[in-house]
């Protein structure tokens, strides 16, 4: 447990079980955190969760330290164009011509089928890497030392064993 007022992944919430893992530790790495952002302190809600949400519910982490988390992991995902060119479905000047069209809040991928550049096939293929090239919640909370491999892999049993009580 540590200061919640200068991290927010570490603190274990009044009530929660001794055994459950704290997350994180005192790095050079902190997340925003004011005094407002309260650790969720209710019940697990009784449906399929997304990791992240898991942590928010079970009182580890706030919504700004998974929103950063989750900026920091789309910012690192390769671009589609990227992927395009890599798998040889664009060029360098169609990659431009994309960017130059796309009007706000339309995907690369809708205008570059609006442009006749790719197909909705080629879209899902190019999602299906980004997505497998993204590196995982967990593999971001270890290299930024808020979780060791120990306390990710009691968390991760944690959440597979909520979803899995859930599902059935």
């Amino acid at each position: 447990t540590g200061n919640k007022g200068h991290q927010t992944f570490s603190s274990r919430p009044a009530g929660r079980p001794a055994g459950q893992p704290t997350c994180g530790r005192q790095t050079g790495w902190a997340p925003d955190y004011s005094p407002t952002d309260n650790l969720y302190d209710g019940p697990l809600p009784q449906r399929p969760l997304l990791f992240c949400h898991f942590l928010f519910y079970s009182g580890l982490a706030n919504w700004r330290t998974i929103a950063r988390i989750l900026t920091w992991q789309r910012s690192e995902r390769p671009r589609l164009g990227e992927l395009g060119q890599r798998f040889g479905m664009l060029r360098p000047t169609d990659i431009s011509a994309i960017l130059q069209e796309k009007i706000p809040l339309q995907t690369f991928g809708q205008t570059a089928r609006n442009l006749g550049l790719l197909n909705e096939a080629q879209v899902r293929l190019l999602l299906g890497q980004q997505q497998r090239l993204q590196k995982k919640f967990g593999t971001i909370l270890l290299e930024k030392n808020l979780v060791d491999r120990f306390e990710l892999q009691a968390l991760l049993r944690q959440f597979e064993r909520h979803n899995a009580t859930v599902l059935t």
